[in-house]
């Protein structure tokens, strides 16, 4: 096992090719966003990266890794996992690759210390301060790079708001906010969403409904997301617009409520 710094891993990325990327099971954004990101950066490289399809993988972080899948039969040269700390961690096809891992990236210190070579720093409250690092290193963080990583960076420091949280954690997050993300919106279930562009970041917790069904929910919080945007709509307004669309949508056994309106969403903001 060797420790590679992070030039190290730019320059094991540019000479291999055929990557298969691993998250934990029960996968949160942390994983996710760091695999998402990794694998689009290296198909910004040119190279071949997919992820193992994980069945854990919920709904609300699926968005970031519908495209991304390793198609069956693929056969990887080189297998990286990322935020997993523990073998317990890998489910049942992960685990067929443990002992193929060529480059493991995590940030707990707890890692137990599997893979031929390690990036691993407990400094970090997220790993996707790590896998920024990387990405960056291999050439520009797109905006389409920044959205996963962003996922990444806020879900493991509870909105920026856990004692984790550092400097570099909200440098990273300003950097991403930089590449061209103008606005984003993180489901956080029960919790609510966070909300982030250039001015900052917000929590803005659900707005009460009663719950029927599920179904329809998410594409009715992004239907009214993007008509509050145009709008014009201020951020903490757009969000709310999101969610009371998501409170009326989960009241009616349709999967589109026939009572969804404008007037019903202004209600509810």
């Amino acid at each position: 096992m060797k420790t590679l710094t992070i030039p190290e891993i730019a320059c094991f990325f540019k000479a291999n090719d055929h990557f298969l990327i691993l998250t934990h099971r029960r996968p949160d954004g942390d994983t996710t966003g760091c695999a998402a990101a990794l694998c689009l950066a290296l198909r910004q490289l040119g190279r071949t990266a997919f992820l193992l399809r994980n069945p854990e993988m919920t709904e609300t972080n699926a968005v970031y890794v519908t495209e991304l899948w390793a198609p069956e039969g693929f056969a990887p040269d080189f297998v990286v996992s990322v935020d997993i700390a523990a073998r317990s961690l890998f489910f049942p096809a992960a685990e067929a690759y443990f002992d193929r891992i060529g480059l493991a990236v995590d940030h707990h210190p707890s890692f137990e210390g599997f893979g031929a070579h390690q990036c691993v720093d407990p400094s970090r409250a997220a790993c996707g301060e790590i896998v920024y690092e990387i990405c960056r290193e291999l050439g520009e963080v797109t905006a389409e790079v920044a959205l996963p990583l962003y996922v990444a960076v806020s879900t493991d420091t509870g909105c920026f708001v856990y004692a984790n949280t550092t400097a570099n954690t909200h440098r990273v997050a300003a950097a991403l906010l930089e590449t061209g993300l103008r606005r984003v919106f993180i489901s956080m279930g029960g919790d609510g969403v966070l909300a982030a562009d250039h001015s900052g970041q917000i929590h803005v917790p659900c707005i009460p409904g009663k719950m029927v069904n599920t179904t329809g929910c998410g594409d009715a919080f992004m239907a009214a997301i993007a008509w509050a945007y145009l709008e014009g709509t201020d951020l903490e307004g757009t969000a709310r617009a999101g969610l009371a669309a998501a409170s009326i949508a989960m009241e009616s056994g349709e999967t589109i409520n026939p009572s969804m309106s404008v007037e019903g969403i202004r209600s509810r903001i």
